[in-house]
C-alpha cells in the first residue's frame, strides 16, 4: 500500500544520503558540508536521482535549523556583546553591502544589465549565509571569541537590513519598468517596517525580559528533562513565528532575540544542550535544501558568468570587508576572520532571488547563477578558513615568542620557537616598563621588547600587540607553570586577589586562570603566574597542570558554567577526585546552587559570598573538613567557623562516595586503556600472523620454483648425457663407416687398376690385331699384285 507522505520522505532520504556523502566527504578530509550539498544536488528535482522532492517543503524544514541555530547563537550572545560590537558591526556591515553592491552593479552594467538589476544582483550576492558562518565559526572554536562576536554582530546588522529590503522590495517596481516613483507608498512602507521592528524589540526586552526566564525556571523546577527541552523548542520556535506573522520580521532575528534574553538565565547553558541534537539535524537539512535549489546545467551554459559571480563573493566582497575593518583599526586576525566568514552567500540571499525573480526584477538566468554562486562560496569556505588559521598558525608563532620572553629569570632573555626565531631583550627601557620589571623575569607589558626573526625582520610588543594576539583565548601564559601541590584559582578579581594573596602568605604555589585582561596585566605586575584563557576551556586547566595540583577555587559566579566545567575536569581526571587532600571550591548564593554543584562534583562549596576569601581558603587550603554554622540570639547574628562532628562525618561520607564512583570511572579507564591495548596488540599479532603467512607462502612459492629449476636442470643434464652418449656412438659409427668405406675403397682402388690392366691389356690385343690384320691385308695386296 502506497502512502503520500513527502515530509518522510524528505526527511528520510535527505538524512541518508547526507550521513553517505558526510561520510564520503570526511574520509576525503574534506567538511561534511560539501557531502551534505551533495546529497541535496542528487534528492533535486534538476537530477531527481532517488526522489523528486518538494522543494517548498524542504526549505520549510531547513528553516526550522535555522531558528533553532539562532536561537542558540542568542544564547551565548548578550546584549552587552551586541553594544560592545555596535561601533565595528553597524557601519561596518552596512558599508560591505554597499560597496559589494557598487562594485556589482559597476561590472553589471557594463555586461549590459540595468543599474536597477546589477545593483539587486549586488544585493543577493552582498549578505553572508547564517548557518554557513555559524557552522564555520563553531568549527574553528571561535564562536565566542571577540572577533567571533563582531562576525556575529555583523551578520545581525545584514540580517536586518535584508527584512528591510524585504519589505521595500515590492515598492520599487517602478525602478525596473519605468513608472513613477511613489515616494508615498515608499515612505509608508519604510515606516511601518521600522515600526513594527522597534515594537519587536520593545516587546522583546520588556516582556519576554520577564516570560522567558520564569517560563525556563519553572521548567527546570519541574525536574522533568523533556519538559524543559519542550519549553526551550516552544520559545524558540513560538518566537520566531509570531516575529513573523505579527512584526514581519524574519525567523532569524526573532529566534536570535528570543536566545539572546534567556542568556541572561543562568540556565541558557542546559538549554543549548538540550537543543544541540535538533540544531545539528535541522542544520543538515538546511545544507541538503540548497543543493536541491542547484541547477547544475548553468555551469554549462554560462560557465564564465558562474566564475565571476563566485569571483565576487569570495573575493570582492572579502575584499571590501577586510579593508573597512582595518580602516577602523582592528587587527589583521580579526579582519581576516571577518572577511573569510562572509565570504559565502545563502538562505537570505535565495529569498531575495526569489523574490526579485517574482516582481521581474531578474530572470531565471540570473538567479540559478546566485545559486551556482552560493554552492561554490559554501563549498569554498571551509578550505579558506583552513587557509587562514595555517596563516595565523605561522603569525602566532612569532607573537608567542614574544610572549614567552619574560619567563626567564636573565637580563637577556632568549626563547626559542622555531630554529630560526629568537627573542632579545632592549639594552633599554622605559620608565613604565622599569616601575613594573621584577628582579630575575622580563615584563609583559614593556612596550621596547622585539622580537627578531632572522638577521633583519624586527617586530615591536607592546600591549595594543598583545592584545590582539589574545585575541582568540589561546591560553598564553605569563610564566611556565611546573609546579606542583598547587592551587589552582579561576578569577583574579577582589576574592580571587585575597585568596592569591592568602596563598602567597602560606607560601604555597598558586596558579590563576582568567579571561580578563587588565587581570592578566595585574598578575604580571605582581608576578603572580596566570594563563589567559576562558576557564570552560579544559585545555587551560591542563596548561596548569592540574594533574599535580592540590585544589581548583572558582571565585567566580557562574554556577551552571562551573558544574559543567568539573565535570569535564572529572571525566578526564577522575584519578585526582580519589585523593582526599584534592579539593574544588566554589561560591554559592542559593541552596539550588549548592545542590547543582555537589550533583558536578565540586567537593568544597561555600553558600555566603560576605566570607568567600575566609571560608575558601580555609576549606581548601587548611582543612578540607572545615564548616560554617550561623547563631542568631539576644547579643546577635555570628558566624563561625567551626568543624562540626557530625557534618565533617557526612562530608567524609560524601567525599568517599565520590572517590568511589571517581574510582569506578578510572578503573573503567584502565579496563578501557588495557581493552584497547589488547585489542591493538591482537590487531598487531594478527598482522604479524598475516604478513608471516604471506612470507611462508613467497617462501614456499620460491622453494617450489627452485625445486622446479633443479628438476628441470637435472633433466637438461640427463639429456645432455644422452646426447653425448648418441654423438659417441655416433662418433664410433662414423669411424666403423669410415673404416669400412676406406677399405671398400681400397678394393675399388684394386679392381680399378685391375680394370685398368685389362684394359690395357685389351687395348694392346686390339692393337696386336689390327696390326695383325693391317700386315695380313698387306700380304694380301702385294700376293694380288704378284
Amino acid at each position: 500500500m502506497h502512502h503520500d507522505t513527502p515530509l518522510i520522505s524528505i526527511i528520510a532520504i535527505g538524512f541518508m544520503l547526507a550521513y553517505i556523502f558526510g561520510m564520503i566527504a570526511h574520509r576525503l578530509k574534506l567538511s561534511p558540508i560539501i557531502g551534505y550539498l551533495f546529497a541535496g544536488i542528487l534528492l533535486g528535482p534538476n537530477v531527481s536521482f532517488v526522489y523528486n522532492a518538494d522543494l517548498e517543503l524542504a526549505n520549510q524544514i531547513s528553516e526550522v535549523g535555522v531558528i533553532l541555530l539562532m536561537f542558540g547563537v542568542g544564547l551565548h550572545f548578550s546584549v552587552k556583546d551586541l553594544n560592545e560590537v555596535k561601533y565595528i558591526a553597524i557601519p561596518g556591515a552596512i558599508a560591505q553591502v554597499l560597496g559589494t553592491i557598487a562594485v556589482v552593479a559597476i561590472v553589471g552594467h557594463f555586461f549590459g544589465l540595468s543599474w536597477f538589476q546589477a545593483a539587486i544582483f549586488g544585493l543577493c550576492l552582498s549578505v553572508a549565509s547564517t548557518v554557513v558562518l555559524l557552522r564555520a565559526l563553531n568549527d574553528n572554536n571561535i564562536t565566542q571569541t571577540p572577533r567571533g562576536k563582531i562576525a556575529i554582530g555583523w551578520l545581525i546588522v545584514e540580517d536586518l537590513l535584508t527584512v528591510v529590503v524585504l519589505v521595500v522590495l515590492p515598492t520599487m517596481s517602478f525602478m525596473n519598468s519605468g513608472e513613477g516613483f511613489d515616494m508615498g507608498a515608499f515612505g509608508m512602507n519604510l515606516f511601518w517596517t521600522g515600526v513594527k521592528f522597534a515594537a519587536f524589540v520593545f516587546v522583546m526586552f520588556f516582556f519576554g525580559g520577564k516570560i522567558i526566564p520564569a517560563a525556563i525556571y519553572r521548567s527546570a523546577a519541574t525536574g522533568s528533562s523533556e519538559l524543559f527541552t519542550l519549553a526551550t523548542l516552544a520559545i524558540s520556535l513560538g518566537i520566531a513565528y509570531i516575529a513573523v506573522e505579527v512584526f514581519n520580521v524574519s525567523y532569524a532575528l526573532g529566534a536570535f532575540f528570543a536566545g539572546m534574553i534567556l542568556n541572561g538565565s543562568e540556565l541558557s547553558h542546559r538549554a543549548a544542550d538540550n537543543t544541540l541534537p535538533l540544531r545539528d539535524a535541522f542544520g543538515v537539512l538546511f545544507f541538503v535544501a540548497v543543493g536541491m535549489l542547484f541547477n547544475y546545467s548553468v555551469i554549462l551554459t554560462n560557465p564564465l558568468g558562474v566564475v565571476a559571480t563566485a569571483l565576487v563573493i569570495v573575493v570582492v566582497k572579502s575584499l571590501v570587508a577586510y579593508v573597512l575593518i582595518r580602516a577602523m583599526g582592528k587587527s589583521n586576525r580579526t579582519a581576516l576572520t571577518i572577511s573569510v566568514s562572509l565570504a559565502q552567500i545563502g538562505e537570505f540571499s535565495f529569498i531575495l532571488a526569489g523574490l526579485a525573480v517574482g516582481y521581474g526584477y531578474l530572470d531565471n538566468g540570473q538567479k540559478d547563477l546566485i545559486l551556482a554562486g552560493a554552492i561554490i562560496s559554501i563549498i569554498l569556505n571551509p578550505f579558506l578558513f583552513l587557509a587562514m588559521e595555517k596563516f595565523l598558525k605561522w603569525y602566532d608563532n612569532r607573537v608567542r615568542v614574544g610572549l614567552e620572553a619574560h619567563t626567564s629569570g636573565t637580563p637577556v632573555a632568549q626563547v626559542e620557537a622555531t630554529p630560526d626565531i629568537t627573542w632579545e631583550a632592549p639594552e633599554k627601557t622605559t620608565e613604565k616598563a622599569k616601575a613594573t620589571v621584577h628582579e630575575g623575569e622580563q615584563n609583559l607589558a614593556n612596550p621596547d621588547v622585539e622580537i627578531i626573526s632572522g638577521a633583519s625582520s624586527v617586530i615591536p610588543l607592546s600591549e595594543e600587540e598583545f592584545e590582539k594576539a589574545i585575541e582568540d583565548d589561546h591560553g598564553f601564559t605569563n610564566n611556565q607553570v611546573l609546579m606542583s601541590k598547587h592551587t589552582i584559582v579561576v578569577g583574579y578579581s577582589s576574592i580571587g586577589k585575597a585568596i592569591v594573596d592568602r596563598l602567597n602568605k602560606a607560601a604555597i604555589p598558586v596558579v590563576v586562570i582568567t579571561n580578563n585582561l587588565d587581570e592578566f596585566y595585574e598578575t604580571n605586575r605582581v608576578g603572580v603566574h596566570a594563563i589567559f584563557g576562558d576557564f570552560k576551556n579544559i585545555a587551560h586547566f591542563e596548561e596548569a597542570n592540574i594533574k599535580e595540583a592540590r585544589a581548583v577555587i572558582f571565585t567566580c559566579e557562574n554556577i551552571f558554567e562551573i558544574g559543567y566545567t568539573v565535570d569535564k575536569i572529572f571525566t578526564s581526571h577522575p584519578e585526582l577526585f580519589i585523593n582526599a587532600n584534592f579539593s574544588v571550591s566554589a561560591i554559592a548564593s542559593y541552596d539550588d546552587e549548592v545542590e547543582f554543584l555537589e550533583q558536578h562534583h565540586v567537593t568544597d562549596i561555600i553558600n555566603l559570598r560576605d566570607m568567600a576569601s575566609l571560608v575558601l581558603y580555609t576549606a581548601s587550603v587548611k582543612d578540607h573538613n572545615a564548616t560554617f554554622s550561623e547563631k542568631e540570639d539576644e547579643e546577635g547574628y555570628t558566624l563561625t567557623l567551626e568543624v562540626d562532628k557530625e557534618k565533617v562525618q557526612a562530608k567524609l561520607a560524601k567525599r568517599e562516595a565520590l572517590a568511589a564512583k571517581a574510582q569506578v570511572l578510572v578503573d573503567e579507564k584502565v579496563a578501557k586503556e588495557k581493552a584497547k591495548a589488547e585489542k591493538e596488540a591482537a590487531k598487531e599479532a594478527e598482522r604479524l600472523a598475516a604478513q608471516a603467512e604471506k612470507e611462508a607462502e613467497e617462501a614456499a612459492k620460491e622453494a617450489k620454483a627452485k625445486a622446479e629449476d633443479e628438476t628441470k636442470a637435472a633433466q637438461a643434464q640427463e639429456q645432455a648425457d644422452k646426447a653425448q652418449e648418441a654423438a659417441t656412438q655416433a662418433q664410433e659409427a662414423a669411424a666403423q663407416a669410415q673404416e669400412k668405406a676406406q677399405a671398400a675403397g681400397e678394393k675399388a682402388q684394386e679392381k680399378v687398376e685391375q680394370a685398368t690392366l685389362v684394359k690395357e691389356q685389351v687395348e694392346q690385343g686390339k692393337q696386336e690385331a689390327l696390326e695383325a690384320l693391317q700386315e695380313s691385308a698387306k700380304e694380301n695386296n702385294e700376293d694380288k699384285q704378284k
